[in-house]
């Protein structure tokens, strides 16, 4: 018996000659939890017995909870892994035994790669493929009485990377996945340097040693240049190819199946006409991608993100050229790419990922550019992220997308004309400001402030039905646009109304801090006379559950306003106004 292994041991010996450790272990059979029962894993060295307790963690290998009879235990800091049950059974590697009164040998093959790892009973040396090596602990033999199985156990960190796969000791399981390497013969060199300046040697492919749930394809090359590979995505299929340019291949045309719930297939091949080296790699449709190109290769990082749409850009249109209309009152939203890509989406079908999306379509637009019409089942909120060739789009309820919303309410409407000054009519001159010139900012992709109007067209709402949209909105603010107008023809300018009995905050901001903060950006960015802050008990500010503000831009009885608020210069400058004025408070909550 190794004198060392001997001495550790003794360690655990209390009171006479065994150590007992009792832990209850939850093993998954045929996918349900079983009944908890006491384990103890019995050791025996020589003349000794020792018990210790087997691991109460589950064993996940790809992504996938398993049952099993023998547990890893931990013994003097390292943790130990049942062969037969972990290595062969779940694993599938090659075991076979031979034990004699003098010998215990074990031989341990992984079918993937040609590994080939044989040890012996309390040796503190293991062969792999033939040259020895020394590990930190001797294979063990542990029995378990309550089940009546014996396995042999190994180190658990020496034998995974051996064999080629990652794992991770995770607080609930130990964490297993398949880690394939492909390398190339040492002796592999450039064959026509005229043709070929890179050679491509080696892959691996894994999980990701600092997030188990990303997963890491890498590239080894002699020397690579941003321009000497090109990625090219195909979102209907869910595939990555990348082509290496004048880059020779070293490891063969294969095909390899993987299947660990993130890459199903990985595909290599060359062209010796175009001198180029092809990998293709087909993954899980819940993970996007990110890529990196080194001087030496590169990595392709899949990471599991959730999303509802993955849509595919065409070659030369550029993230930042899309554009949205959010048309929430039909839950649906629009996605305008510029230029006629129809045949492209027939070819690359967007992927959907939600079941909240009853259906999608695509069409040209009057001007000849790409629409794609995406239909919810119910009001959803909608947020486009910048990937590589494509962008996702995740929806959800407008409080979990936008991180601000205002409820806009254009005053009057329909039969209700509000104002009226020599063909002037304030309802008009509302939706205008609050809704054809203010949606081009709120709209826009440099937004931060998501917008919902209480009307869009010539319609009446009743005033206590328009503070109740708030909620359905999840709105944080209310912003109601008016018209003034008075007898005398002299009085004029600005005024901002909030209502004492709207005691709403918003982050410690009140209704009377909004008024006063939006009468000061209107004042400052319009040059109009100021008429302050007022409190008044309107419907829709008074009857309302978040801070709101009624503003009355400007008198229509007044020569000099009326001429302002007709121009649509100004009506644009207004509308910006206003939403620099909200924009602005939400940077103070």
């Amino acid at each position: 018996m190794n004198t060392n292994f001997r001495t550790n041991i003794l360690k655990y010996i209390k009171y006479g000659s065994y150590l007992v450790f009792t832990v209850l272990m939850l093993a998954l059979a045929t996918g349900s939890i079983a009944k908890a029962s006491e384990t103890t894993i019995t050791i025996k060295q020589e003349d000794e017995e020792c018990d210790y307790e087997g691991s109460t963690k589950r064993i996940k290998y790809n992504g996938t909870s398993y049952s099993v009879e023998m547990l890893p235990l931990q013994i003097h800091n390292t943790w130990m892994v049942p062969s037969r049950e972990i290595l062969h059974k779940l694993l599938g590697c090659s075991y076979s035994v031979s034990e004699s009164e003098d010998n215990t040998q074990l031989t341990i093959k992984n079918p993937d790669r040609t590994v080939t790892l044989q040890f012996v009973k309390d040796s503190t040396s293991v062969t792999v493929n033939g040259k020895m090596q020394n590990i930190s602990m001797p294979m063990l033999k542990g029995s378990s009485e309550l089940r009546g199985l014996t396995d042999f156990y190994l180190p658990f960190d020496f034998v995974m990377k051996s064999l080629g796969y990652s794992w991770q000791n995770t607080t609930n399981a130990f964490v297993i996945d398949s880690y394939y390497i492909y390398t190339a013969a040492s002796n592999a060199k450039i064959r026509d340097q005229t043709k070929y300046r890179n050679i491509l040697n080696g892959i691996t492919i894994g999980m990701n040693t600092s997030n188990t749930q990303n997963y890491v394809l890498g590239l080894t090359a002699n020397s690579l240049e941003e321009s000497d590979i090109s990625y090219l995505p195909n979102t209907s299929e869910n595939s990555i190819t990348m082509k290496f340019s004048k880059t020779q291949n070293a490891l063969g045309t294969m095909t390899k199946e993987i299947h660990n719930g993130i890459i199903s297939t990985v595909k290599i091949w060359d062209s010796d006409s175009e001198a180029a080296t092809y990998i293709k790699v087909f993954y899980s449709k819940k993970y996007i991608y990110t890529q990196k190109t080194t001087s030496n290769g590169g990595k392709v990082t899949f990471s599991k993100e959730k999303y509802s749409m993955k849509i595919l850009l065409p070659k030369g249109v550029n993230f930042s050229q899309i554009t949205t209309t959010d048309q929430y009152w039909k839950k649906r939203f629009l996605i305008v790419i510029p230029g006629n890509h129809i045949a492209f989406y027939k070819k690359n079908k967007p992927l959907i990922n939600d079941s909240s999306i009853v259906r999608y379509s695509v069409s040209k637009t009057a001007s000849g550019n790409t629409r794609i019409i995406v239909k919810t089942s119910k009001l959803r909120g909608y947020k486009l992220s910048k990937r590589s060739d494509y962008f996702t789009v995740t929806i959800g309820s407008p409080q979990s997308i936008y991180k601000n919303i205002v409820l806009l309410d254009a005053g009057h409407g329909g039969f209700d004309l509000g104002a009226k000054k020599r063909g002037v009519t304030e309802k008009k001159l509302n939706l205008n400001i609050l809704y054809t010139q203010a949606k081009k900012y709120f709209e826009s992709n440099s937004s931060d402030v998501k917008a919902y109007w209480t009307r869009r067209n010539d319609t009446f709402v009743n005033l206590y039905q328009r503070p109740k949209y708030v909620k359905k909105y999840g709105a944080d603010l209310f912003v109601s646009l008016h018209m003034n107008s008075c007898p005398s023809s002299r009085v004029r300018g600005l005024e901002v109304y909030y209502s004492r009995a709207n005691t709403s905050k918003m982050s410690g901001i009140t209704s009377k801090m909004f008024a006063k903060e939006m009468c000061n950006t209107l004042v400052k960015d319009l040059s109009c006379k100021k008429r302050g802050v007022k409190q008044a008990g309107f419907v829709v500010i008074k009857h309302n559950t978040v801070p709101a503000i009624l503003i009355e831009l400007g008198f229509l009885t007044n020569s000099s306003d009326r001429n302002k608020l007709k121009s649509k210069s100004y009506q644009k400058k207004a509308a910006k106004s206003i939403y620099r004025g909200i924009s602005d408070i939400f940077k103070k909550r």
